[in-house]
């Protein structure tokens, strides 16, 4: 993938991050970029920009709730979790492209910080029901939101 310059191109960059499975070749291509940043652009660059964070969210909400489900051995719970926050590291790296001005970047960086807050959080109160207490041993232990 060629490093976008034009809206279009852009807009096509970050559908391709919002369906996941090329990640790398994207943001590669991403940080390569550049965009003429007007008020028009802006507007809906930051529109796509934050659809794109919130489809990989909803992905990564699923996959929460399939870790509840599958989860049988504390190797595989470590192994969701060091998922999990490189998902989010996945995503301020996203929003890190030096395309996009500062002040947007530090929105969206905040943005996402929060999100992981948020999980990590989740994740430690739905870990209160385990009656072993290996389940919250290891969710603080290998945190979400440390990206």
């Amino acid at each position: 993938m060629k490093p976008p310059s034009t809206y279009s191109e852009w807009a096509n960059a970050l559908d391709a991050f919002g369906m996941g499975g090329h990640d790398e070749e994207v943001l590669c291509a991403m940080e390569g970029g550049c965009l003429e940043w007007g008020p028009v652009v802006s507007e809906r660059f930051t529109a796509r920009l934050r659809t794109a964070i919130d489809t990989r969210l909803e992905q990564l909400q699923k996959r929460q709730k399939a870790l509840a489900v599958r989860a049988s051995s504390e190797r595989d719970i470590v192994a969701y979790l060091l998922a999990y926050r490189r998902e989010f590291g996945t995503l301020k790296r996203l929003v890190s492209v030096r395309a996009v001005p500062n002040d947007v970047q530090q929105a969206f960086r905040s943005m996402v910080a929060q999100c992981a807050q948020r999980a990590q959080e989740s994740l430690e109160l739905s870990a209160k029901e385990d009656r072993s207490g290996r389940l919250p041993a290891l969710i603080r232990k290998t945190r979400v939101d440390l990206f």
